[in-house]
């Protein structure tokens, strides 16, 4: 189950606004859309974050609506997950050795 909320900014009279204009929850293929439909691309495959193939909405709604963030994110639009019980794992940080510094290349002879 995943659970969205489709947020709408914008910076009026000097303060920061954020509405929620729609709302998204889908358990398998059980689906809630409440608010304005058509700030949801349901026509459009996304990326799956799971394993980078593409999803759509008609075949795997909970995956679809789980990787919509990675596409709705724009500064005036934007998909939240409120609610995920199955979430992406976050990848983990490639460990990179310290690098040395040299300061004998920039001529530094500290």
């Amino acid at each position: 189950m995943v659970e969205l909320n489709i947020v709408r900014s914008d910076f009026e009279d000097g303060e920061f606004q954020r509405e929620v204009v729609a709302q998204i929850r889908v358990d398998g293929q059980e689906v809630e859309l409440d608010g304005d439909r058509s700030v949801l691309p349901l026509d459009r495959e996304l990326l799956n974050l799971r394993d980078g193939s593409k999803v759509s909405f008609e075949r795997n709604p909970e995956e679809w609506a789980r990787s919509l963030p990675g596409t709705l994110r724009g500064p005036k639009l934007a998909a939240e997950i409120v609610e995920d019980s199955d979430p992406v794992p976050e990848p983990e940080a490639a460990e990179q050795p310290p690098r040395a510094v040299h300061y004998a290349q920039w001529g530094h002879r500290g």
